[in-house]
């Protein structure tokens, strides 16, 4: 979750005034500013390589003394070459005073509008994790270092030499000589998978190694219905066709004449109802999955990636599709408590936000979509 006030999250439960402006940039500098945002959405996911995209418009002319030379996006220096568009949202408090956050920081990848200005104009684009993903290996790289974290900083900064790369995942290996093709994004997961972490851009476009959320990860803020909360409506999905309920994970060895090492997980949870086991005993049946990734070396590590793992198909069972009053703090990977009736303690479940959507209209939509967090085991 992005950092706000704690006077920003309580003005969101009440009335509230809210503006959008974009920025436009080329090389990291501004080239316009504060330009006012008519329609469009910001959506976040997990799913995809690019953790946000955007689809918004502007006004077609931009005034002349506060811009440049040039009065149209379309007509002047602004293109898909590297261009950057920079989108935030203003809550405006009754008292006065304003907070804003950012939304994305985004990669141009398609605009269109009028050059007579009788058009709005419209852009498309993805987070900066699309730079990245572009700038495949010419020919295979070989890596090993003693700090996986570093490793990641150093594949994201051959692409983008000023990136900010956020380091707060708690666990750090040895990476062994690996050879990768030509993906240079696989090769950064596979380094983030071999310490238990995700990397994903924020909003502000910084580049954040974390930990993959678990059970234990306490939750960032409650999502609450009724009277102050900002909880409008919830829709459950249950579906079991992407359980995984045990995970084998092997990894590499450092040795030659060893064998690779290997841990087994499973949900032992005697609550969960995704428990491993015999489903003629009450259980939920047995569905193991299995991933290889050469850069583990140790038992700790292998049992790392599989609770981490388990943690994410686990919940696939039980989904909830949210609408709520319009929190741009929230993002992919935070852990919310979802509290559908106030007044009852056991209507509080523990997600994690999978993806979500934004409109960049004043009183528009805002819809997350959220997976159970169970407790898990390893052995």
């Amino acid at each position: 979750m992005l950092a706000v006030s704690p006077e920003f999250l309580d003005a969101l439960a009440s009335s509230q005034q809210v503006s959008v402006r974009a920025d436009l940039l080329k090389g990291g500098v501004v080239i316009y500013s504060a330009l006012p945002v008519v329609g469009g959405s910001v959506a976040f996911t997990r799913s995809s390589v690019t953790s946000r995209s955007v689809s918004c418009t502007l006004a077609p002319s931009l005034p002349l003394a506060d811009y440049a030379s040039v009065p149209t996006l379309t007509g002047g220096t602004l293109g898909v070459y590297g261009h950057e568009v920079r989108i935030y949202w203003t809550l405006h408090f009754d008292g006065g005073g304003q907070e804003s956050v950012y939304l994305i920081r985004a990669r141009i990848d398609s605009m269109s509008g009028s050059l007579t200005n009788d058009s709005e104009v419209t852009i498309s684009g993805a987070s900066r994790e699309a730079f990245v993903a572009d700038a495949g290996f010419i020919a295979p790289r070989t890596l090993s270092g003693p700090s996986a974290q570093s490793l990641i900083g150093t594949l994201i900064r051959e692409v983008l030499g000023s990136a900010e790369v956020v380091v707060s995942a708690s666990m750090d290996a040895r990476v062994p000589v690996t050879t990768f093709e030509g993906d240079r994004w696989a090769a950064i997961k596979t380094l983030a998978d071999s310490i238990a972490a995700t990397v994903r851009c924020d909003a502000y476009g910084r580049f954040i190694v974390a930990d993959a959320p678990t059970a234990q990860t306490p939750a960032n803020v409650r999502l609450a219905a009724g009277p102050g909360g900002v909880l409008v409506s919830a829709a459950a999905n249950v579906d079991r066709s992407r359980v995984r309920n045990a995970w084998v994970v092997q990894g590499g060895s450092p040795s030659a004449d060893l064998a690779p090492v290997q841990a087994v997980v499973y949900d032992n949870d005697p609550s969960s109802p995704t428990r491993y086991g015999d489903p003629d005993a009450g259980f939920f049946g047995m569905v193991p999955d299995r991933i290889q990734i050469s850069t583990l070396t140790d038992l700790a590590q292998c049992r790392a990636v599989g609770l981490a793992r388990l943690a994410q198909t686990c919940g696939a069972a039980s989904t909830l599709n949210l609408s709520l009053v319009p929190n741009p703090a929230l993002d992919v990977g935070d852990v919310v408590d979802v509290i559908i009736d106030p007044a009852c303690v056991y209507s509080v479940r523990r997600h994690i936000i999978d993806s979500g959507s934004i409109d960049l209209t004043p009183g528009g939509a805002f819809t997350l979509s959220t997976r159970d967090l169970r407790e898990v085991a390893d052995v």
